[in-house]
């Protein structure tokens, strides 16, 4: 995702799912990912308050923008993970 149409598009669709799931959002602001990040604040993050998600966790260089965001959107950022690969790790283990 690199704007909030895109966001709101996939927020939509994960939401579809009827099954428990974990939310994790990861935030890299370098040339390829798009250095402004300032779409996050369009972002209907707020719908993710109406279900039932239990643990929000984000990381990348951005973490505390996205965290920051998430907060402001009513939402309980559960834990962070600023490095990627320790990232990857945990949603591994999680989806076990």
């Amino acid at each position: 995702m690199k704007n909030p149409v895109g966001l709101n598009q996939v927020l939509d669709m994960i939401l579809t799912d009827p099954k428990p799931f974990s939310f994790a959002f990861l935030l890299n602001a370098n040339y390829a990912d798009g250095i402004d990040t300032s779409w996050i604040w369009d972002g209907n993050f707020k719908q993710l308050t109406k279900h039932q998600i239990p643990e929000f966790v984000t990381g990348g260089e951005r973490y505390k923008d996205i965290t920051t965001r998430l907060t402001m959107a009513g939402i309980n950022v559960t834990d962070t993970q600023p490095d990627l690969t320790k990232m990857i790790e945990r949603i591994k283990k999680n989806a076990n």
